[in-house]
């Protein structure tokens, strides 16, 4: 498992410090209730530093909350929703939440696209 070889090679360097990793599962059973609840027991029982998932959106949104209002970092791996990571209530970036890279160019690539029209050659010659 990634997380055994992570700790053997002396675990996942900060600074100066290197800190070994420990894997909490929480099953969300499809439900977006159940993704609050077992982000709120992650933070509140296990005092985990960081949480990965829940991956879609809709499950992504509540755990998120949860997670902001925690001061806990929660990265949301296939949530391609712009409310998971900004604040319901200002709209700006919220600060422990965050979708990878991945989702920023989806929701890119979703958005209108715009045609541009080839432009012929100066010599007159057509496309």
């Amino acid at each position: 498992m990634a997380v055994q070889e992570v700790n053997d090679a002396g675990g996942i360097q900060l600074g100066d410090k290197k800190y070994k990793i420990k894997l909490i599962i929480e099953d969300n059973a499809g439900k977006a209730d159940q993704s609050a609840s077992s982000a709120q027991k992650l933070i509140t029982q296990q005092k985990v530093t960081a949480i990965v998932g829940p991956n879609a959106s809709r499950y992504a949104l509540p755990a998120a909350e949860i997670a902001e209002s925690g001061k806990v970092v929660l990265i949301t791996p296939w949530s391609t929703a712009p409310k998971a990571t900004l604040d319901s209530k200002t709209g700006a970036s919220k600060k422990y939440v965050s979708a990878p890279v991945l989702s920023i160019h989806f929701r890119e690539a979703c958005s209108p696209i715009r045609a541009e029209q080839p432009q012929a050659e100066e010599s007159g010659g057509s496309l």
